[in-house]
C-alpha cells in the first residue's frame, strides 16, 4: 500500500525530499523493481501482507521484529536517489509523527572480498534488502555490505594500547549493524579463518561479546525501536 509523501517527508533527510517517486511514475520503473516491491507499492494491499512477500522466511528468524512490523507499518513509498539507487521506504508513526525505515534493493552477486564467506543465514537479510535501517542515522538495522565498517579503519582510529588488548583482530573485524547508542553487531574472522559474530560498544571496544545467536540480538535491538511506533489503525 502506498503512503502519501507528506506523511513521510519529516522522517527523511531533507536532501531526499525530491527523490520520492510520484505514484504516477511507478509503472515506468516497474521493470527495475523486485516483484515484492511492486506488491508493497500496490494500492489496496495490506501492509502486513506485503511484509510476508518482502521478507519471506527471514521473518521466522526475527519473531519480535516480524510481529511489530506487522502491527505498525503504515505503508510504503519509493525513493529514487540515483538512476541505479532505488530504495523502499517503510512508513510508520511515532507519537503521531512520521517515522521511517529504508530498504535498499536486494543484494545480488558476490559479497565484497573482505566479507567473503559470511554465514548464509546473515546474507539472507541482504537478499531482502542490502541495507535496511532508520534513514537519519543508519541505525536499528543492517548496513549495505559495501558500507560495513572495519575496526582497523579510519572510523575508529584505535590506539596501539587498545589494539593490543583486543581479543579480535581489528583488521578482520567488520561491523554491519548500528544500534544508534554506540553498539554494533558484526563479525570477526578468527585465526582459523572462521567468522564469529560479535557485539561491540564504542565505549568499551576492548570487551567484545561473542554471540552464539546474533540474529536474536538483531531482533531484540530492532524490536526495541519498533516498540516505539504507533499501531496501524484498521482501514475504514
Amino acid at each position: 500500500m502506498l503512503i502519501a509523501a507528506d506523511a513521510l517527508l519529516p522522517a527523511l533527510p531533507r536532501a531526499w525530499h525530491g527523490a520520492l517517486v510520484d505514484p504516477a511514475d511507478l509503472p515506468q520503473l516497474g521493470a527495475r523493481l523486485p516483484a515484492s516491491w511492486l506488491l508493497a507499492l500496490s494500492p489496496g494491499v495490506d501492509p502486513a501482507t506485503a511484509l510476508d512477500v518482502l521478507w519471506g522466511s527471514v521473518l521466522a528468524d526475527l519473531p519480535q521484529t516480524s510481529a511489530l512490523l506487522k502491527e505498525t507499518v503504515q505503508g510504503y513509498a519509493l525513493l529514487r536517489l540515483a538512476a541505479d539507487d532505488l530504495r523502499l521506504v517503510y512508513g510508520f508513526r511515532r507519537a503521531a509523527k512520521p517515522c521511517a525505515m529504508v530498504g535498499h534493493l536486494p543484494h545480488a552477486g558476490t559479497s565484497p572480498a573482505p566479507l567473503a564467506g559470511l554465514p548464509s543465514w546473515w546474507l539472507a537479510l541482504h537478499a531482502v534488502h542490502d541495507g535496511w535501517y532508520a534513514p537519519k542515522d543508519g541505525s536499528r538495522g543492517h548496513l549495505p555490505l559495501a558500507g560495513w565498517s572495519n575496526l582497523a579503519g579510519p572510523d575508529w582510529l584505535l590506539e596501539p594500547e587498545l589494539r593490543a588488548r583486543l581479543s579480535c583482530d581489528p583488521a578482520q573485524t567488520w561491523l554491519g549493524y548500528r544500534h544508534g547508542g554506540g553498539g554494533y553487531l558484526g563479525f570477526a574472522r578468527n585465526a582459523a579463518g572462521a567468522w564469529q559474530a560479535l557485539e561491540v560498544w564504542s565505549r568499551k571496544l576492548a570487551e567484545p561479546e561473542y554471540l552464539a545467536d546474533v540474529l536474536a540480538r538483531y531482533d531484540a535491538w530492532t524490536a526495541a525501536h519498533l516498540e516505539e511506533m504507533d499501531a496501524r489503525e484498521p482501514e475504514g
